[in-house]
């Protein structure tokens, strides 16, 4: 599942070439699959009801969706972290000088 778009992929059902240009879209976008929790498999494959992808929704509330934006949390944490380390480091060189 492609968290930042809510597009959820069945990867067994796809080619070589679907799967390359699915993920040179993604690389575009700067997202990423995530494989989809074990207890999460059961909805997932409801939702994608024998299609190769599917949509869902961001904001319907199902255990899919409210996952999905979990994750988006969690990588959102991530950068900000990020970001604060770098200017953390910044600061403490210029304060060197």
């Amino acid at each position: 599942m492609d968290t930042k778009s809510n597009r959820l992929y069945d990867l067994s059902k796809h080619s070589v070439s679907e799967l390359e240009k699915i993920n040179a879209e993604l690389k575009e976008v700067e997202s990423q699959l995530t494989e989809v929790p074990e207890e999460l498999q059961a909805a997932a494959i409801q939702k994608l009801a024998g299609a190769k992808s599917a949509l869902v929704s961001k904001t319907s509330g199902g255990i899919l969706s409210r996952w999905a934006a979990s994750e988006r949390t969690k990588a959102k944490k991530k950068k900000k972290k990020k970001i604060k380390r770098t200017a953390t480091k910044r600061s403490r060189r210029k304060n060197r000088k």
